[in-house]
């Protein structure tokens, strides 16, 4: 199990305050634009810097004043870092080497991890031979090689062709799973934090805008920040919003503000908003339309195919009406 427990890291221009756990078998994602503090909350964890206050704990240990090299975690970076002058095996063997396990176990070792990310044979090619996804696979081998504590993964796949990136979300989330090893995955992708994630933790500024897994946070974000961030949101003000649909407020002292997914939005010939279409996206399943209304441009989803300049009516299902506040730090 992994702690960190009221970090904070003060910089002159820069604040970073943030507490979680992540469990055995458990990812984490830190989501987040560059700035947010996701990479320094990683390289905190790792022993690579200092906070100004808070604990570190590693399976109930507090490992807060232990070096780097101590902690016994699996660190894999953006860029992969492997060295060139070594081979595939030689790589994945080096922590082996540096914890002094014997040569046979070091080959058994290597045989069994490059198997579990699929580069079986690969042990003896050199490193600029690879692909971008094959660098990478060989440096998670590397991490686990010495059998960490946790698994730390920074932007991994960002060097990554779109090509190759689904395939190597699918691996590494085969690996984790059957290793059940704690595992916190840094990105600025929510399309990985969505893939990837058993709770993500949206950081915005150093602080945790809002905390959840991936259905909680797509279906009930908190705040309007973490709406957008995760995906195409519509977001109005809350009493327009229950007047077009004939309702009466029953809390006006409530958030100002409802957010609804353009998928949930319920496109037909009936229904209590006009409507009209004004552009539209074709993605081959369905078709993403822009859509003229009394509360502004509204963004909706649907497999019906209608024409630009339809005149079309909207309904809100009151489930998918999703409360917000504008902004608020989580916890």
């Amino acid at each position: 199990m992994i702690g960190m427990e009221q970090i904070v890291r003060r910089y002159p221009d820069f604040h970073l305050e943030v507490d979680f756990a992540v469990q055995k078998g458990e990812i984490v994602t830190l989501l987040g634009h560059s700035g947010s503090g996701k990479t320094t909350t990683l390289r905190i964890l790792a022993g690579f810097e200092k906070s100004d206050t808070g604990r570190i704990l590693l399976d109930g240990e507090d490992v807060t004043a232990l070096p780097a090299q101590k902690r016994g975690l699996g660190y894999v970076f953006q860029d992969y870092t492997l060295f060139p002058h070594l081979d595939v095996g030689e790589n994945i063997a080096y922590g082996l080497r540096v914890k002094k396990v014997s040569r046979p176990e070091q080959g058994r070792r290597v045989r069994e991890l490059l198997e579990l990310v699929g580069l079986e044979g690969f042990e003896n090619r050199p490193i600029e031979t690879l692909s971008g996804g094959e660098q990478q696979r060989v440096a998670v081998a590397r991490a686990l090689a010495p059998g960490p504590r946790a698994l730390l993964l920074d932007e991994p796949f960002s060097a990554i062709d779109t090509e190759r990136r689904e395939s190597l979300r699918r691996h590494l989330l085969r690996v984790q799973r059957e290793l059940r090893i704690p595992t916190v995955f840094v990105t600025h992708s929510r399309t990985e934090a969505l893939f990837l994630s058993d709770r993500i933790l949206i950081l915005r500024e150093g602080a945790v805008e809002d905390a959840g897994t991936p259905q909680q946070l797509y279906e009930h974000p908190r705040t309007e920040y973490a709406a957008r961030f995760l995906g195409a949101a519509n977001i109005l003000p809350r009493e327009e919003v229950l007047r077009v649909l004939g309702d009466d407020p029953d809390n006006p002292a409530g958030p100002a503000l409802l957010m609804i997914r353009p998928e949930r939005v319920r496109v037909s010939r009936t229904g209590p908003i006009p409507a009209r279409i004004t552009d539209r996206a074709y993605y081959g399943a369905w078709h993403e339309y822009t859509l003229d209304t009394p509360l502004g441009p509204i963004l909706a989803v649907t497999g019906t195919h209608y024409e630009p300049g339809a005149a079309l009516s909207l309904d809100f299902p009151r489930e998918h009406l999703v409360p917000l506040v504008s902004t608020a730090h989580y916890g």
